[in-house]
């Protein structure tokens, strides 16, 4: 995976697809040209939390303005497109750090429950994690086992079906949640295609919907680790509370 506009998703062992948990209040940004970027999940019936790379493009980039919650085969034509704004965390400035931004919805959605964010800056640093712990990534990307060797390296297909992935928690840094990926030790995580994501805390239906942090990148086959952007670090926190948040 990579600090690129192209953004992340579930891998290995295997795809994992209709999780009750997590997977409705995750949708794909869309532009009018009908190429798809990252995801994004709704934390209110207006407001979609994604990575910064994803929202912040160069002026002669096609425009990302649509979201779709299309749960399977969203290229080339998904259902379901609302219109929405790029809004862009001020704090970014190119990079990985800083990745959390927004997409506002010009109609609320009214048939899914958003998920929720974190109460407070560090929030996160709160919890008991430990390399016990499991935590589930949302998104559209590649899939592990279908990354194929071309001439010049892997070949990473976008297939843009909604799945999920399992890994376990590998480090807390004041900027980013760590999450091993690695398939010989069980885990599943990220990749091409996913960025802006969701990482959810447990690996169980009840265990919640709050969005702890988005997809960002991690190493680039998708082998190892999954680096995700945290929702309640200082400038999170204070670019989402502008839109209620």
């Amino acid at each position: 995976m990579s600090p690129s506009p192209s953004c992340s998703a579930p891998l290995p062992p295997a795809r994992r697809r209709s999780r009750p948990r997590g997977t409705r209040t995750t949708g794909c940004i869309r532009t009018s040209a009908r190429s798809w970027f990252p995801r994004e999940t709704v934390v209110s019936p207006t407001v979609f939390v994604t990575a910064s790379h994803c929202t912040a493009f160069p002026a002669s980039d096609p425009r990302p303005d649509y979201v779709t919650f299309d749960g399977t085969d969203i290229q080339p034509t998904p259902d379901g497109l609302i219109p929405a704004t790029p809004m862009t965390n001020p704090a970014y400035g190119g990079g990985s750090r800083d990745d959390v931004s927004v997409m506002i919805l010009s109609t609320p959605v009214t048939t899914i429950t958003p998920a929720t964010l974190p109460p407070r800056v560090g929030f996160l640093d709160s919890l008991p994690l430990d390399q016990s712990t499991k935590l589930t990534v949302v998104g559209y990307g590649t899939v592990e086992k279908e990354i194929v060797k071309g001439e010049n390296g892997p070949q990473f297909p976008l297939l843009g079906d909604r799945g999920y992935g399992i890994g376990s928690f590998n480090s807390l840094t004041p900027q980013w949640l760590k999450m091993s990926q690695n398939a010989a030790h069980g885990d599943s995580g990220a990749c091409y295609g996913d960025s802006g994501g969701p990482t959810f805390l447990g690996a169980a239906p009840n265990d919640g919907d709050m969005v702890l942090a988005v997809t960002t990148t991690g190493d680039t086959p998708c082998y190892s680790t999954n680096v995700a952007s945290r929702t309640d670090s200082a400038t999170a926190r204070a670019f989402l509370a502008t839109f209620g948040l």
